[in-house]
C-alpha cells in the first residue's frame, strides 16, 4: 500500500510507507527526513502578496507561517507580473518554518536549499565587516549551530560551520565582489558528510564535516538591499 505522509508546508513524494517508516525519524521535538528529494519544501511566500506587501519581521512573525524571520523586515515586490521578496535590512535572517501535520519542527538530513538573489544595493558600510555579503544556511539546528556558505562583498567565498557559536572555515576561495543588478542562484548541498557551494549550477566549494547531520534551511543577507526569488528545499 502507497501513501502520502501528510506534512504541512511541504511536500511528500509518494513511497511505500514501510520504507517511510524506516527512514524518517523522529525526537520528541522534530521530524527529520532523510532527503530534501523525498520531503521538498518551498519558501517562495511572495507569491501570495501584492507589491510592497508586508510580509513578516523579526519583530512580528503574525503573518506568515512557512518561514521565520529571525532578523530584519520582510517585503513583497512585483515587476513585470513577477513576484519576488525583498529587504533592505543591514543583518537579515530568515529561516524555513516547516511543521508536520501533528505540529512537530521538519529538519532534513541530506538537503539542497537555494535561492536567488539579486542585490540592489551594497550598504555604505559594507566594506567596513568582513562578512557583509549573501549567505545561505544549511542544516540549522539553531543560531549557534549550522552551516553556512557565502559569497562577501570582499569577494570571498566560504563555507563554514558554527558549533556552540563558534565559526570555523572548512574551504575558501577569492571570485570578486557580487555583481548589483545580476542574479545569482545559490545552493548549499549537505549529503552525508560532504557540503557543496553552488552558485548559478557551477561549483565554487566543497568540504567535508561530521559535525552536523540534520536541520533546517534559511537565508542570510548583511549590507545589502535585495530581492530574493526561489528559494526552495528539493
Amino acid at each position: 500500500m502507497r501513501s502520502i505522509i501528510a506534512l504541512s508546508m511541504f511536500i511528500c513524494i509518494a513511497i511505500p510507507s514501510v520504507t517511510l517508516a524506516k527512514f524518517i525519524s523522529k525526537t520528541s521535538a522534530s521530524t527529520v527526513c532523510p532527503s530534501s528529494t523525498l520531503c521538498s519544501w518551498s519558501g517562495s511566500v511572495w507569491e501570495n502578496y501584492v507589491d510592497q506587501e508586508f510580509i513578516e519581521c523579526s519583530s512580528d512573525k503574525t503573518t506568515e507561517a512557512r518561514i521565520d524571520v529571525t532578523s530584519g523586515c520582510l517585503y513583497t515586490g512585483v515587476e513585470e507580473y513577477n513576484h519576488f521578496g525583498y529587504t533592505t535590512t543591514y543583518n537579515f535572517r530568515a529561516i524555513a518554518a516547516a511543521k508536520t501535520q501533528r505540529g512537530k519542527t521538519l529538519w532534513w538530513a541530506d538537503q539542497r536549499p537555494q535561492y536567488t538573489a539579486k542585490i540592489i544595493r551594497w550598504h555604505d558600510m559594507a566594506a567596513d565587516y568582513s562578512y557583509a555579503g549573501i549567505h545561505i544556511f544549511g542544516r540549522y539546528q539553531d543560531e549557534n549551530n549550522l552551516y553556512v556558505a557565502s559569497w562577501r562583498y570582499d569577494g570571498n567565498m566560504t563555507i563554514k560551520k558554527k558549533i556552540n557559536g563558534v565559526y570555523t572555515t572548512l574551504a575558501n576561495r577569492y571570485y570578486g565582489t557580487p555583481q548589483l543588478d545580476t542574479p545569482y542562484t545559490l545552493a548549499l548541498i549537505s549529503n552525508n558528510d560532504t557540503l557543496q557551494f553552488i552558485v548559478n549550477d557551477q561549483l565554487m566549494l566543497s568540504a567535508t564535516d561530521t559535525d552536523l547531520h540534520s536541520g533546517t534551511v534559511g537565508i542570510r543577507t548583511d549590507y545589502v538591499d535585495i530581492q530574493f526569488d526561489d528559494w526552495m528545499n528539493n
